[in-house]
């Protein structure tokens, strides 16, 4: 165990003894430390809440486990839309370019971390999802009016190549009193160029205004490791894929939106009610809801969350994120090219493009715009042909000879709104955003290194139990896995199901930084 984890459950213990003595729901009554209690006699074994990759996960993970120790137990997943997959969902191309299929990925599309660095790759081989490799340090391309359009890389270097070399080191430590992003690049004087590149490295993974992300948050969230990589990965037919692939052979009931969940019966049960007027019982349940939805207050909870809780989703908020596709009718951009970046402050759309089906020549050439916080807001707010006139005017800046680019697009196949598509999911009703960030809080509530483990901890719960990427717990020693990510997702379900199989064994709740040792690769 090193420093940095140590640390993390000394604040951890420190936390819940100061605030577990004013730890109550509106009945004032106090809400002691459990750490395990009596559990009931469901039928059902685990209600899983949630049929994203966090909740697939965490399903699947309970029944291959029970089996494992010769149990067959009894999970139900319930999602209250009409598809499975939370924030990864695949559109298809209604029309093939030179006979070759296109999906389109309009929520979560690359694994961030390298081949067998973290536990979503043992599912993936295991269930035998194809991935193809996605070169984004060395084939990215950024554009800025200072330097023009250049390699990442050689952007990297016009800017300053000695704060380049550096900047993974700063953003991963940051000492003394918390700072927004924006206090941070102030402190360093980044300005022009320099600001601009670190913005898009500070708010180009997480969906935050620059002036609300937390940096010791980010340092705690470890997201430089993940920046570091130089190769991401693609599902090629899309990530939809994975998410059939985790799904089989689960009892999952679509349609079923969560109004009520019942955490403390008499009975020991846990009990869920649904907007259709239907109610669940189990011996325990894992809730899935994205940040964004546990902050709404469109699900109650009886008794209210302790006091912990609520204080710890005060750290955390839903970042804004959208994205917008456009399919043209020629390749007007280096064949080599899988993402191409303007992160300068007049841009008028997003920040950066992924190249669709890279590697794919024969593919339909398609661009898409990866829009967040208020770039999002702003482009989602307009009519579909203000915002394609928008980004083909980005285009055209970054590909004059291209231009006018808004004549290359293709007009076939996408309903009335033909040329473009936008996938909304500020407005998705249970997604409520793109993925979460930690924001800085003047009222320091909560160590901002602890938001997601005490979001994590079912101990305050016992018997409803925690995943989703917003409660990703990173342990640096096991290789470090980010929230925020598909792979945090992951993580946080298998997480999950391994203290839902401890609390089925023996009534015991585990502390998060034990269960997720268990499923570290």
């Amino acid at each position: 165990m090193n420093d940095d984890t140590s640390r993390r459950e000394f604040l951890l213990t420190s936390a819940s003894a100061l605030l577990f003595g004013g730890c109550a729901s509106q009945n004032k009554k106090p809400c002691p430390f459990i750490w395990g209690k009596p559990r009931g006699d469901a039928e059902i074994d685990c209600l899983v809440l949630g049929a994203g990759l966090s909740g697939l996960t965490t399903a699947r993970h309970i029944v291959e486990g029970g089996r494992k120790n010769g149990k067959d137990l009894s999970v139900v997943v319930l999602e209250g839309d009409k598809r499975i997959g939370g924030r990864i969902q695949t559109i298809k191309s209604s029309n093939h370019y030179q006979n070759v299929p296109s999906a389109y990925d309009t929520g979560s599309s690359y694994i961030h971390r390298a081949r067998g660095s973290v536990p979503l790759w043992g599912d993936i081989e295991k269930l035998g999802v194809p991935t193809e490799d996605i070169p984004k340090m060395g084939n990215a391309l950024l554009y800025h009016p200072e330097i023009g359009l250049r390699s990442l890389q050689g952007a990297a270097i016009a800017w300053d190549p000695l704060e380049a070399a550096s900047i993974f080191d700063k953003v991963g430590r940051i000492e003394g009193k918390d700072l927004s992003g924006a206090e941070f690049l102030k402190r360093e004087g980044y300005e022009g160029l320099g600001w601009d590149f670190v913005n898009m490295m500070l708010t180009g993974h997480l969906p935050s205004r620059i002036e609300d992300i937390s940096m010791k948050g980010f340092a705690s969230d470890d997201v430089a490791t993940q920046l570091r990589e130089k190769i991401e990965y693609a599902i090629p037919g899309g990530s939809d894929i994975l998410i059939k692939k985790m799904a089989e052979g689960l009892d999952i009931r679509k349609n079923k939106e969560i109004i009520e969940i019942n955490w403390r019966n008499p009975s020991g049960n846990i009990t869920v009610s649904t907007k259709e007027g239907e109610t669940y019982e189990a011996k325990s349940a894992v809730c899935t809801f994205s940040i964004g939805m546990l902050k709404s207050g469109e699900v109650k909870f009886n008794p209210d969350l302790p006091q912990i809780k609520q204080q710890a989703l005060k750290g955390v908020d839903m970042g804004y994120m959208a994205k917008a596709f456009l399919r043209f009718e020629d390749r007007f951009w280096p064949e080599d090219a899988c993402m191409i970046h303007r992160p300068d402050q007049q841009r008028r759309a997003g920040r950066t493009y992924f190249v669709q089906q890279y590697g794919h020549p024969d593919a339909e050439p398609a661009l898409a715009a990866l829009l967040h916080s208020t770039d999002a807001i702003k482009i989602a707010g307009m009519n579909p042909t203000a915002a394609l006139e928008a980004i083909c005017s980005d285009l055209d800046e970054i590909f004059p000879e291209a231009a006018p680019t808004i004549n290359r697009v293709q007009r076939k196949g996408w309903g009335p709104h033909q040329g473009i598509k936008i996938k909304d999911w500020g407005r998705d009703h249970f997604a409520k955003g793109g993925n979460s960030y930690l924001k800085v809080d003047p009222e320091k509530r909560v160590p901002v290194e602890l938001v997601r483990t005490i979001l994590a901890d079912a101990r305050t719960t016992p018997g409803l139990f925690w995943a989703g990427e917003g409660t990703a717990i990173v342990i640096p020693e096991e290789g470090g896995v980010q929230a925020s990510s598909i792979h945090g997702a992951h993580q946080a379900g298998a997480r999950a199901a391994q203290e839902v199989l401890e609390y089925q064994d023996n009534g015991r709740v585990l502390n998060p930084y034990s269960s997720s040792r268990l499923i570290a690769t």
